[in-house]
């Protein structure tokens, strides 16, 4: 999902007009646009015109520019190029051809409308899986699975039992299947959250209190090849493993002991030497790497906590431990780290992400490119030892 906030009005003026007249003359708004004397990024009398529209098809329309900034990133052109070459790979050529990767988007709307929607889907999930909710399992049964309506019941069935005897919620319930082009299956399961009332604008523009039950929702991806369960839901271990079982129970049919997470392993304590040297790979182009700041635990004084943070260009981290802890480094524990990469390219932009001992790390957050250097960066230093 792009990294900028939506905003209809820019994705009105990064998709071309040549796009943009057959995608408004699906939605009846051609007629109203002066086509011939509209230059590219000229959008205001499309929005003027959009926004005439009755209410209905405007929402129809906002949903699409919606799916196509949610595509328009890496995580984006990855699930549309994924999904071209499984499902229309005589259109690839002319997928690759267009330039910028909103026109990209819209192309595929107008053209492969079936593929645009998966691509969003997918798109979303990967958004979740860089978040902190998600969580992977390994040690499961490694077989393809074979999804009928029957699986599909019995699971949302226990989904809606957990959320409910715990949460009060989740007591109507969906779940959607679908299987990704590398052979990984998805369930995207969604659930009635607490009820809300809000104030919202009907369709006559009125003003009116509505009470509605929204829907949240929860993935799991189960990858046959690596016999291992990933999953997006919020709350912590016992909601994990309690999905895990569901899962497993209706799913891959099979009863199975709480699985460990599956996950990198991060030592960070020989950071604490300072003379310890943050070498990057000449390829990825990092001008500077820095230690931004650490979280140290005394050895033998659990709980007992102190956090280190330097100005973000000029302090050097281990003079102010020495200057202002009387502990020597040999009784301290790191638990966490923050670093900075400045990187040279067309302009110079910065990149800062923190590690967290075992297993934490907060670069799933960052576009791939930008996940990957930090990882060789962290493999360099000797941090991630299991990858």
């Amino acid at each position: 999902m792009s990294q900028q906030p939506f905003d209809p009005r820019r994705v009105l003026r990064q998709v071309s007009n040549a796009l943009l007249r057959p995608f408004f003359q699906r939605h009846q708004l051609a007629d109203a646009v002066p086509w011939s004397r509209l230059g590219e990024t000229h959008i205001e009398p499309i929005f003027a015109a959009w926004h005439q529209l009755p209410e209905p098809q405007r929402r129809a329309v906002y949903g699409v520019l919606r799916g196509i900034h949610s595509l328009a990133d890496d995580r984006g052109m990855k699930a549309l190029g994924e999904q071209i070459h499984a499902r229309q790979p005589d259109r690839v050529a002319r997928f690759a051809a267009i330039e910028g990767a909103q026109d990209r988007a819209m192309w595929v709307y107008l053209h492969l409308p079936t593929v645009f929607d998966q691509a969003v889907l997918f798109a979303q999930a990967d958004v979740m899986a860089a978040s902190r909710f998600w969580a992977t399992h390994n040690s499961l049964p490694r077989r393809p699975l074979s999804v009928g309506d029957d699986h599909r019941e019995a699971f949302r069935d226990a989904i809606s039992r957990f959320y409910w005897s715990r949460q009060l919620r989740g007591s109507c319930a969906e779940v959607e299947h679908h299987r990704r082009p590398d052979g990984d299956d998805y369930f995207f399961v969604y659930l009635d959250d607490y009820p809300d009332t809000r104030i919202i604008f009907n369709d006559q523009r009125r003003m009116e209190r509505r009470t509605d039950r929204a829907a949240f929702a929860n993935v799991f991806a189960y990858s046959a090849e690596e016999g291992t369960l990933s999953m997006y839901a919020k709350g912590g271990r016992e909601v994990h493993q309690s999905l895990h079982g569901a899962f497993c129970r209706t799913v891959l049919q099979v009863d199975t002991e709480p699985c460990e997470l599956l996950g990198p392993t991060y030592r960070l304590d020989h950071l604490l030497d300072p003379d310890f040297p943050l070498i990057c790979d000449p390829e990825d182009r990092v001008a500077e790497a820095r230690i931004l700041a650490m979280d140290l635990e005394i050895h033998n004084q659990p709980g007992r906590r102190i956090g280190v943070r330097g100005n973000r260009y000029a302090d050097d981290i281990h003079a102010m431990i020495r200057q202002c802890l009387s502990v020597p480094t040999a009784e301290l524990t790191v638990r966490q780290a923050k670093f900075r990469l400045k990187l040279l390219g067309n302009s110079s932009r910065t990149m800062t992400f923190a590690v967290r001992r075992p297993h934490a790390c907060d670069l799933r957050s960052k576009p791939e490119g930008l996940q990957a250097i930090g990882r060789r960066c962290l493999r360099s230093w000797g941090v991630l030892t299991d990858a």
